[in-house]
C-alpha cells in the first residue's frame, strides 16, 4: 500500500523542491539521488538522503510512471508553409511554387516523422496567429512571402525558418546558384554577339542582385567594350509594381537601344515580355530576351523563351531534407543549400552584328516620375 507523508508545517506532501530548499542543492540533484543516479558526490548524496528521512519524503510512483510514458512519446511536429495569395494572380508563377510545395509534401509523407502541415497566406498574419505560434518550422515561398518573415519570426522566436529562392536574415535557405546563373546568361549573350544588354532587377533582393552583377561582370570580362544597363526597382506594393516597371522601361527605352534584355527572375520576365508585346516589339527580331526560372508559359508563347532554370523538384527535395534535419534536431541555426542551374536555349536570343558607338555603362533607378 502506497503511503503519502504529510509535512506537519506545510500540510501537504513533501516535494523534491522542499528537499532541495532544505539542503541547498538543486531539485535536479535531488531527483538524481531519488532515482539512484551514481553521478552525485557521496557527501551530497548522504546529505540529501538524510533530509529525505527527516522530512518523510515518499516517491510518487504513479508520477514517475507517467513521466516515463511522456518521455517515450514523441510530440507531433508542426510545419507551416507561407504561400502568398499574390501568386494566384499570375497563374504561370503560381504553378512554379505549387510544384515545389507538392515535392515537399510528398517527401515529408515518405518520412517517418509525425507532423502536421498547414498552408497560410503571410499577408493575413492576424488570422493565423495560432498556427504561427505553434509551428516548429516555417517555409517561406519566394520574395512575396519575405514581406511577412520578420513579423512571423517575432511571433514565434523558437521556430526555424526556411526561405525558398531568397535569403532572409538568420534563416535557412534553399536557393539556385545565383553566380553561376548570371555567368551562364552572360556567356549566352556573348556567344550570340551581343554587347549592349539591359537588365531589370529588384534593388533590395540579394539573390536577384547577385545574378545581375555576376552577369554584368562576366559579360565585361568576355568583352571589355560591352555594356550592361542596370535598372533597379525598389520595394513596393505588388499591385503597383507592374505600372512602376513599365514606367521605368518607358523612360529607359526613350534614350537607349540595347540589343537584348536579361531578367534575373521569372515574375519580372513575365512583366518585360508583356511590355514588349504591348509596344509591338517582336522576340527575338526586335529584341532578344533571356528569362529566369522554369515557368510553364515560357513554352506556350509565339517564340518560346530561353531561360536560366532549375527544377522545382530539386528545390522541393532539398527543402524537405532540410525540414527533416531540423525536426530531428540535426541542424544548427543557419544553413544554405545551393541548387545547380542550367541554360535552356529556345531561340529567343538571336545572333547580332551591330556597330556600337556608345559603350558607356548606364545605371537607371526609378524616381517615381513617368
Amino acid at each position: 500500500m502506497l503511503t503519502i507523508t504529510i509535512c506537519e508545517k506545510m500540510k501537504r506532501p513533501v516535494s523534491l523542491k522542499d528537499i532541495a530548499s532544505s539542503t541547498g542543492v538543486s531539485a535536479m540533484t535531488v531527483s538524481r539521488v531519488v532515482n539512484g543516479d551514481k553521478r552525485v558526490k557521496k557527501t551530497t548524496r548522504l546529505l540529501i538522503l538524510d533530509a529525505i528521512r527527516q522530512m518523510g519524503y515518499s516517491k510518487d510512483v504513479f508520477a514517475s510512471i507517467n513521466a516515463e510514458k511522456r518521455r517515450g512519446i514523441k510530440q507531433r511536429k508542426h510545419v507551416l508553409i507561407n504561400f502568398p495569395m499574390n501568386y494566384f494572380r499570375e497563374k504561370e508563377f503560381f504553378n512554379f511554387f505549387s510544384l515545389i510545395n507538392l515535392k515537399i509534401i510528398s517527401e515529408l509523407q515518405a518520412s517517418r516523422i509525425d507532423y502536421s502541415l498547414i498552408h497560410i497566406d503571410g499577408d493575413d498574419i492576424s488570422g493565423n496567429i495560432d498556427e504561427i505560434t505553434r509551428s516548429d518550422v516555417m517555409i517561406h515561398c519566394g520574395r512575396c512571402s519575405g514581406a511577412s518573415l520578420d513579423a512571423m519570426k517575432e511571433l514565434n522566436r523558437n521556430a526555424k525558418h526556411i526561405c525558398i529562392c531568397f535569403q532572409g536574415e538568420k534563416t535557412f535557405s534553399v536557393q539556385p546558384d545565383d553566380i553561376a546563373g548570371g555567368r551562364l546568361a552572360a556567356d549566352h549573350f556573348h556567344k550570340k554577339g551581343h554587347r549592349h544588354i539591359m537588365c531589370l532587377t529588384h534593388a533590395d533582393d540579394e539573390s536577384l542582385v547577385s545574378r545581375a552583377i555576376a552577369f554584368a561582370s562576366e559579360l565585361k570580362r568576355r568583352d571589355p567594350s560591352s555594356n550592361t544597363d542596370m535598372l533597379y526597382y525598389p520595394s513596393g506594393r505588388r499591385d503597383d509594381e507592374t505600372a512602376m516597371k513599365e514606367s521605368m522601361l518607358d523612360k529607359y527605352f526613350s534614350v537607349n537601344n540595347p540589343s537584348g534584355i536579361f531578367v534575373p527572375n521569372g515574375y519580372d520576365t513575365m512583366i518585360v515580355y508583356k511590355y514588349l508585346r504591348k509596344k509591338n516589339m517582336r522576340i527575338p527580331d526586335d529584341m532578344s530576351l533571356l528569362g529566369y526560372d522554369e515557368l510553364e508559359f515560357y513554352d506556350y508563347i509565339e517564340t518560346p523563351l530561353s531561360r536560366i532554370a532549375f527544377t522545382p523538384d530539386a528545390i522541393g527535395k532539398a527543402a524537405s531534407a532540410m525540414i527533416i534535419d531540423i525536426l530531428e534536431e540535426r541542424c544548427g541555426d543557419e544553413l544554405k543549400t545551393i541548387i545547380p542551374v542550367s541554360l535552356t536555349d529556345k531561340g529567343s536570343v538571336k545572333h547580332v552584328k551591330r556597330i556600337y558607338k556608345n559603350t558607356e555603362k548606364i545605371s537607371c533607378e526609378y524616381s517615381g516620375s513617368k
